[in-house]
């Protein structure tokens, strides 16, 4: 009978070190620096409600939402991405409303906070892949833009380098 109890106890601290195993695998498998902040997502406390959030995009824009989730940047700030369901050829379709602030953050806002030029993120994408580069595009994510660089390294390896466009601060490199 005791062993019985031991080998049910034995079982179920196996099962459960599994599912961690298999957690801890999975969110080491997250690309992109949003996904890399140590703060859990899932689980943030914000000061500003989904519901609050959505009323002063509404009201930032004159524009009905669509869809919202929350995202947290490579500074730890948590953002609600907004999208709406009116488009125009004019403006993006998308916001940010800080969770813990309210504040609302647009693509225009984004912009002002660039610093680093392409070639400034290509000398530092280069210095922790040197290579070739053969691809730079800027692009955003989770209220920041960063450049994301392609480089082939001398042994054929493909390299990612995420390089910040407000610091120039490596946010992610992949080695494929």
């Amino acid at each position: 009978m005791m062993r019985n109890k031991w080998t049910k106890i034995s079982i179920g601290l196996a099962t459960v070190l599994g599912l961690a195993s298999a957690g801890y695998y999975i969110g080491s498998e997250q690309k992109g620096f949003a996904a890399e902040n140590p703060i859990s997502v899932m689980t943030a406390q914000t000061n500003v409600s989904k519901e609050e959030a959505a009323k002063i995009a509404s009201e930032k824009t004159n524009k009905t939402v669509e869809e919202m989730e929350i995202e947290v940047n490579s500074k730890g700030e948590k953002l609600y991405q907004v999208e709406f369901l009116e488009e125009t050829e004019h403006d993006d379709d998308e916001i940010y409303i800080n969770a813990d602030t309210g504040d609302v953050l647009t693509k225009e806002t984004m912009q002002k906070n660039i610093k680093v030029t392409e070639e400034q993120a290509k000398e530092a994408a280069l210095k922790k892949a040197p290579g070739t580069v053969m691809e730079i595009e800027l692009d955003e994510e989770a209220g920041q833009y960063y450049y994301d660089i392609e480089i082939v390294q001398k042994n054929g390896q493909d390299v990612d380098v995420e390089i910040s466009a407000e610091t120039g601060k490596v946010l992610h490199l992949d080695n494929d």
